[in-house]
């Protein structure tokens, strides 16, 4: 049966991270996280495990090592090998390129307004666009960091731990604007 375990480890030289990895053995974790210089691995208690989902950290799902078998003999291409297809002509691995790579991380960038309604918050508009969603955001940073502003309320930060932050900024007729946008 799997169990969760609590794992923090060094990222880089001034850098440390805490997962939680939803593993069979506390092994299977070590080899998962075996290329980190430092790392340690605990069985989380319940409590790690509320926190994490609550805060939105990464559970990380770690399968269990396959059973070697003896006879079975496995050849890893080089880094440089090559392959071709049936015309005997070279196919190159298909890897993303740098846009595709942005397209993906421009998808998650959004802005929503929320308006109140009792104790809830209804979505009453929506934005995808990076460019208005960085407009809007600096326009609201910049007119609190003025103090010349009534509207805002206020300003929060949260990170997301997926590469991403969401920003809350709440107006004083109840709305705010939730904006999800890349750390940097």
């Amino acid at each position: 049966m799997k169990k969760y375990f609590k794992v923090t480890f060094q990222h880089s030289e001034y850098v440390y991270c805490t997962n939680l990895a939803h593993a069979e053995t506390a092994e299977d974790v070590e080899r998962e996280y075996s290329k980190y210089p430092w790392r340690s691995v605990k069985e989380a208690q319940p409590w790690d495990v509320e926190e994490a989902k609550m805060k939105g950290m990464p559970i990380i799902e770690v399968e269990a090592a396959p059973a070697e078998d003896p006879e079975a003999v496995t050849m890893a291409p080089a880094e440089d090998a090559q392959v071709w297809d049936e015309n005997g002509e070279t196919v190159t691995p298909d890897t993303d390129t740098e846009e595709e790579e942005e397209e993906k991380t421009v998808e998650k960038i959004k802005v929503v307004y929320e308006k109140k309604e009792g104790r809830t918050y209804t979505e009453t508009w929506r934005s995808e666009k990076p460019e208005e969603v960085y407009e809007r955001l600096a326009h609201c940073l910049i007119a609190k960091k003025l103090n010349n502003c009534g509207w805002i309320r206020s300003i929060k930060r949260v990170p997301l731990y997926n590469g991403f932050d969401r920003i809350t900024v709440t107006h004083d007729n109840g709305g705010r604007d939730v904006y999800t946008v890349a750390s940097h």
